[in-house]
């Protein structure tokens, strides 16, 4: 009896055993569906976005032979599906441009991503602007590499025009400047030779009138004089409008010498001190150039006049190999050059504008650094 016992109960311990595990084999089952399920999906996932992406997708084999491409790629290059398969780089690149297919495939194998820009070629011959991104990219268990390619001709297109305009406007920009200069130069020289010429007329016919008074007439004497003082006055102003407008001494004496009596005008008529290291450029640049950095110094005086509120300024000219670097820099209350009434205001954002177009007519770049309480600093430079 008992072993009869023994054996019935070692059955009963195995159909629970193999009640669990069939049990287990259901669960398993289950998630085995499940994962099939979610990976299917995903499947069909990866396919729609391939297949509905507004980008050229291009999947390409070790060799560089395309094995799959979406309808978007099949319509830019204008294969068919059954055509495109089995090309390569050199079948849809630019002859020009295959070197760079085979850095795609170089970079992509060894760093993992690649992106450039090239001329693709369809079918039938025509030409197109291509932004290209590469990857590596898993395909049927296999390591493939992947190019997203995007058609940028029209892109292209609007940025040459656009260079273009561009281009277009900084020549007008610069004939402009250069007639200001030349309007400049002979309104100078009509006050000079003219406006000038007739005061000093004046000035001495009111002496002929004065000597022929006589001496009880010391009112008129007295009026005499104080006309005199007001034409010597009227003089000096013209003569102080005309070398603004175009300073002679640049053309008598060159710009070492003309930079030096601006400065030194700039610092008695303001009241602030200067500390100066110019180096003699004037062999340096054409008679064009020489005025344009005289107005780029003259502007940043001006500015430092209107708006510093300084009793410092440094003034530093030095040239380093083909290249001359120019400072002005003071100890004013500076300013945030990102605040919107810095960006916003006109009359500092003409004079910026103006110095930005003299520098690139040329070929040199403008930098500014100021910060409140600090004062401020402009540096630009100019190739020779």
């Amino acid at each position: 009896m008992k072993n009869k016992d023994k054996t019935k109960d070692q059955l009963i311990t195995e159909l629970a055993t193999l009640k669990k595990s069939f049990a287990d084999l259901k669960k398993s089952e289950t998630k085995l569906k499940k994962l099939e399920k979610s990976h299917r999906d995903r499947g069909i996932g990866y396919k729609s976005i391939f297949d509905s992406a507004t980008d050229a997708f291009l999947i390409f084999d070790l060799n560089g032979e395309i094995v799959q491409a979406n309808p978007q790629a099949r319509n830019m290059h204008g294969y068919p599906h059954e055509e495109i398969i089995g090309l390569t780089g050199k079948d849809i690149v630019h002859p020009e441009d295959y070197h760079l297919f085979e850095q795609f495939l170089r970079d992509i194998k060894t760093k993992g991503e690649f992106q450039t820009k090239s001329v693709d070629v369809r079918k039938d011959g025509t030409p197109f602007v291509a932004e290209v991104k590469g990857t590596e990219f898993v395909y049927k268990g296999k390591k493939h590499l992947l190019a997203i390619v995007r058609d940028i001709t029209d892109r292209k297109l609007i940025e040459t025009n656009l260079r273009k305009s561009e281009e277009k406007l900084r020549s007008l920009s610069s004939q402009l400047l250069r007639s200001r200069e030349k309007e400049r130069k002979r309104i100078s020289r009509g006050l000079h030779d003219e406006l000038g010429h007739s005061v000093s007329l004046l000035k001495l016919r009111l002496r002929s009138i004065e000597k022929k008074l006589l001496k009880e007439q010391i009112e008129l004497k007295k009026d005499c004089e104080d006309l005199r003082d007001y034409i010597d006055n009227l003089i000096e102003d013209v003569r102080r409008l005309s070398e603004d407008l175009s300073p002679s001494i640049l053309d008598n004496l060159g710009l070492s010498a003309a930079l030096e009596w601006l400065i030194d005008r700039f610092t008695r008529h303001y009241n602030i001190k200067v500390s100066i290291d110019l180096e003699e450029i004037d062999h340096l640049f054409s008679p064009e150039a020489k005025i344009n950095i005289f107005r780029l110094i003259q502007e940043s005086l001006t500015n430092i006049a209107k708006h510093a509120q300084a009793s410092h300024m440094e003034v530093v000219i030095k040239r380093k190999n083909d290249t001359v670097f120019f400072l002005v820099k003071d100890n004013g209350k500076g300013f945030d050059i990102r605040h919107p009434e810095i960006k916003n205001s006109t009359e500092k954002g003409w004079g910026l504008t103006i110095m930005d177009e003299r520098l690139k007519m040329l070929g040199g770049s403008l930098e500014i650094m100021s910060k409140k309480g600090e004062g401020t600093r402009i540096n630009f430079s100019i190739p020779i």
